[in-house]
């Protein structure tokens, strides 16, 4: 089973850079826009990493259904726009390891997974 980096998004803006990231660090990307495509991940991929567009309208969903399927990861990432406090206060009550703004998010890409991926 292939070590994976779930995005939880149906914006296939970042998907080309977080895709270049997780490959240097060995990680496949599988888009997660509904629960099937959770079921699918978790039968074919070893999860390390659990990305969360909040901008995705249902991203709160999508969590809960990890957090009821017990689907093992080192960390789940939630990025957003810096204006919506309510998300970012949603996603640390629903046990996401860490909630970035979208600038942060995007100018540490490259590096969210090469210090945390070596840990593996």
């Amino acid at each position: 089973m292939q070590d994976a980096i779930l995005l939880i998004s149906s914006n296939l803006f970042f998907f080309p850079r977080i895709k270049a990231a997780a490959n240097k660090c060995n990680l496949s990307t599988k888009m997660i826009t509904n629960p099937v495509d959770l079921d699918n991940a978790k039968k074919n991929h070893n999860v390390q990493f659990i990305l969360i567009d909040l901008e995705f309208e249902i991203w709160d969903d999508i969590l809960n259904s990890i957090k009821s399927k017990d689907i093992p990861y080192k960390s789940i990432i939630a990025f957003g726009p810096h204006s919506d406090t309510d998300s970012f206060e949603k996603a640390k009550n629903l046990g996401c390891t860490s909630v970035l703004p979208k600038g942060t998010f995007s100018n540490k890409l490259n590096d969210l997974f090469n210090e945390s991926s070596l840990n593996v």
